[in-house]
């Protein structure tokens, strides 16, 4: 069962690991060598963690398709797959790039604290 695109959850979790895929979303759009060297970083933290875990998958299932992108879902519980051993649980999906036709896009999957989603606020007038 692939995740829905429109279940994608802001990330609000402040842990480590999301401060440094924002140090690498902020070093810019082009793969400079410090870019590169903050990536190398993570991906060698996340591979040592036992709380995250490597899967390859297809980027139409999971809906990230450049390195370094991320995001949040809640996984249904009749998910199938690689993440059918996080079902009902909030995820941070993060994807590692790479892609040929045997084994698609790499993913490193990790369960996060689930947390209030911060809702951006329509109106500036208060309610009674």
């Amino acid at each position: 069962m692939a995740l829905q695109y429109a279940n994608q959850l802001p990330d609000v979790v402040d842990d480590t690991v999301r401060q440094k895929l924002r140090l690498i979303q902020e070093a810019g759009p082009n793969w400079t060598s410090r870019r590169h060297e903050l990536y190398r970083a993570l991906h060698e933290q996340l591979m040592a963690s036992s709380a995250y875990h490597h899967f390859t998958g297809d980027c139409r299932d999971y809906h990230l398709q450049r390195k370094g992108d991320w995001c949040l879902y809640e996984v249904p519980e009749s998910q199938q797959g690689a993440l059918r051993r996080f079902r009902g649980q909030r995820v941070r999906l993060i994807c590692t790039g790479g892609w040929d036709p045997y084994s698609g896009r790499g993913y490193f999957v990790g369960a996060v604290q689930r947390q209030p989603l911060l809702h951006r606020q329509t109106s500036s007038i208060p309610s009674p």
